[in-house]
């Protein structure tokens, strides 16, 4: 396939005894994209996630951002009462679960639930093109707030390029590094 062309070959992700090329991580991140737009996400909508932390948690994050959705991840420790206020504050529509989550969240929301575990493997197919605008939002990372009630803050995807470009220049990663 052409589309893996552009990623190098022997550039391999491994996590939990899982190894991925980065062409594969693109396509599952397509594919979660795609299965997104299916939902009726549209670009610029917050998509909540709640996966353990594995290969799961990053191809969730970029099948959100590939879908031009915001991501907002929700941390597994956290009470069910402040998943269920994050959930409504932003309004989700849609969560991206895994088997390991799925009912925790299907008693805490009416929202669509994306079981992104279906997702893993399969065939790989072609990427879709996303016209990327920096000044759109990547995330909504939710901190303690000061009175006790969850606050989101909004980062932009220009931010986290800056933040990616900070690591590149302070630490000298480049295409090689894992």
């Amino acid at each position: 396939n052409d589309n893996l062309a552009k990623y190098p070959k022997n550039n391999l992700v491994s996590y939990n005894d899982n190894v991925y090329s980065y062409g594969e991580g693109a396509f599952i991140a397509d594919k979660i994209a795609n299965s997104l737009k299916s939902f009726g996400v549209e670009k610029g909508e917050n998509v909540a996630f709640l996966v353990e932390r594995s290969e799961l948690y990053m191809f969730s994050i970029l099948g959100i951002l590939s879908a031009g959705a915001v991501y907002v991840p929700l941390d597994d420790s956290h009470p069910d009462e402040r998943i269920r206020f994050i959930l409504q504050d932003i309004d989700a529509n849609v969560i991206i679960v895994n088997d390991g989550t799925y009912e925790r969240i299907k008693s805490l929301s009416d929202a669509k639930l994306l079981n992104i575990s279906d997702i893993i493997g399969g065939d790989v197919g072609n990427l879709s093109n996303l016209d990327v605008n920096y000044c759109d939002l990547a995330c909504i990372l939710y901190t303690s707030g000061t009175t006790g009630v969850p606050k989101g803050v909004k980062i932009t995807r220009k931010s986290v390029l800056n933040v990616a470009e900070s690591y590149i220049e302070n630490y000298g990663l480049n295409n090689g590094d894992v």
